[in-house]
């Protein structure tokens, strides 16, 4: 953060008034993607989460490990990567 901080000012001032790293619940206005595709994302992401759970039987924390393995450009997404 700090190195961000230096390089990108208003950026990151913008980042420290919104609601936090998106997407999650929340959406600020400091979203990469935009509201409309984080929103999508972070739906994919939690939908293939549950369905790992459901057929592999494991928890919502071991279902995610294996989410961000099997669809890494997925997670990437998720967690607002990809597109900038």
């Amino acid at each position: 953060m700090q190195v961000a901080r230096k390089q990108y000012p208003d950026a990151y001032a913008q980042f420290q008034k919104s609601a936090g790293p998106a997407p999650h619940d929340r959406i600020g206005t400091f979203v990469p993607l935009g509201p409309e595709n984080a929103r999508k994302a972070k739906d994919q992401f939690t939908s293939a989460v549950r369905e790992i759970a459901a057929n592999s039987g494991c928890s919502t924390m071991q279902a995610m490990t294996k989410a961000r393995q099997m669809y890494p450009s997925l997670y990437r997404a998720y967690q607002g990567e990809e597109n900038r």
